[in-house]
């Protein structure tokens, strides 16, 4: 079995992966045993060098029970398979004292899901994290009701002394509505965190622009704006041509036409000239829906004095429309002034539930619980935060294994990921051996091999 790289095996269920995953953690511990033989006096690797992440607690025990079950064989002289009678050739090869070393030590072992893995991390730097190391991990019923007095708790008292976030919020949400809104993230905070940390890099007026500048560049669509606005000029002089009923559809037409045009602030160019025709002007020449534009223009000309003059704006309009080689929809994509609302709600939701996030940490300190997805994200953070436990734990684990690896935006892989990095924060060339399904993304690591296991 290869060990000189990273592996990274794609499969679906049924195609072997437990038995994968035990033989080569059986190879592993015959390298360590091929190791000793060549350098006695050298340190010596056990099963505590090897993490093995499951998905599941039932998973993890059973992996242990066939490892171990494996382990004997081999320290017996013994083939586990006759496929793989290579297997195990310096464990047979190694004296009486190291194979009854090994089999003591295998006691040790680092086969866990990665929430039993995380919390005997924070366990074993309990201070360094700012934990009691006797914390609980909190039964989901009694989290959720803890849950629901805290977060009313922190509400009453943001209204109390008038949070200019909450007041925002509160503009344009009901109380249950934002209940659900911070209810929903704090559940979902495992895969919030990267959009947590960017909204929070800059104060919020610098990160409203940049997020408005952003949007306003990726959904304006393409035009020549100042040629719109001269053909709107030219037809608007139509508005000078007398009419029998001023409430004739095309009269109406210019008259909103050009009352649109004439609120847009004066100097107003390029990409905001753009935004703004799409947000106030171009939908006037729409249908209901907005789902495309008009294919004829109303207006009778009956109402009209000169019919020429009628007949020259619908024709206007019609090529002018034609001319901006636009569908509709991308008209209606440009950000609009609710979306501007809907931004600054945003970001004071972010803000909510920073503070709510701190609120639940300092009551959970309090109570000496923790939930589940508290484990990961401290976890998480302490790596991060301490660059010293981070190269411990990664010179303790020469190797690891995953199996059922989902997501690399999971904080739950970036803790893997830093575990399996060097001095310099690069992920090692070798020792790192994921199994994940074919629908997920693995194929974004450098210097490793993928290979696809087929259904058995």
């Amino acid at each position: 079995m290869l060990m000189d790289r990273n592996l990274f095996i794609e499969a679906s269920a049924g195609t072997g992966k437990t038995y994968t995953l035990t033989k080569r953690y059986c190879a592993i511990l015959d390298d360590f045993a091929r190791q000793a033989l060549e350098n006695p006096e050298a340190h010596r690797y056990d099963p505590s060098n090897i993490l093995v992440i499951t998905f599941t607690r039932k998973a993890a025990n059973e992996m242990t029970v066939k490892i171990f079950r494996d382990l004997k064989k081999l320290l017996a002289g013994k083939f586990i398979d006759e496929e793989l009678a290579g297997l195990g050739q310096y464990l047979r090869q190694s004296g009486p004292e190291y194979r009854l070393w090994l089999e003591g030590t295998f006691s040790r072992h680092a086969i866990s899901t990665i929430d039993s893995f995380c919390m005997q991390i924070l366990k074993d730097y309990a201070f360094t994290a700012g934990l009691d190391p006797d914390f609980k991990v909190e039964e989901e019923v009694r989290s959720a009701l803890f849950f629901e007095k805290e977060l009313d708790r922190f509400l009453k008292t943001k209204a109390l002394h008038k949070d200019p976030d909450l007041s925002m919020v509160f503009d344009e949400l009901t109380v249950d509505q934002v209940k659900q809104v911070i209810q929903y993230m704090y559940e979902h905070r495992l895969f919030l965190q990267d959009w947590l940390h960017k909204m929070g890099r800059k104060p919020k007026e610098d990160m409203e622009k940049e997020i408005w500048h952003d949007w306003v560049q990726a959904y304006t669509p393409d035009f020549d704006e100042a040629h719109v606005v001269h053909e709107l000029r030219q037809v608007l002089e139509a508005l000078e041509s007398p009419v029998y009923d001023e409430s004739d559809a095309a009269r109406c037409l210019l008259r909103d036409l050009q009352k649109a045009l004439d609120a847009i602030p004066s100097g107003t160019t390029g990409i905001e000239l753009r935004r703004v025709l799409c947000e106030s002007v171009l939908p006037l020449l729409m249908t209901k829906n907005r789902d495309k534009f008009l294919s004829r223009y109303n207006g009778n000309k009956l109402n009209w004095k000169y019919l020429q003059v009628l007949k020259n704006v619908k024709e206007s309009l019609k090529d002018l429309t034609d001319s901006l080689g636009l569908e509709a929809p991308r008209v209606c994509e440009a950000p609009n002034t609710l979306d501007q609302t809907g931004l600054r709600v945003l970001i004071a939701i972010h803000g909510l539930f920073v503070a709510f996030q701190e609120h639940m940490d300092r009551f959970q300190t309090r109570m000496g619980y923790l939930t589940f997805d508290d484990v990961i994200l401290k976890t998480q953070s302490l790596l991060k935060q301490h660059e010293n436990i981070r190269k411990s734990l990664s010179r303790r684990y020469v190797h690891i294994m995953v199996d059922e690896f989902q997501d690399t935006n999971d904080p739950r892989w970036d803790i893997i990921r830093m575990i399996a990095s060097d001095e310099k924060g690069l992920l090692r060339p070798s020792g790192l051996f994921i199994v994940g399904d074919k629908k997920q993304s693995i194929y974004g690591f450098q210097q490793a091999d993928v290979t696809v296991m087929k259904q058995a």
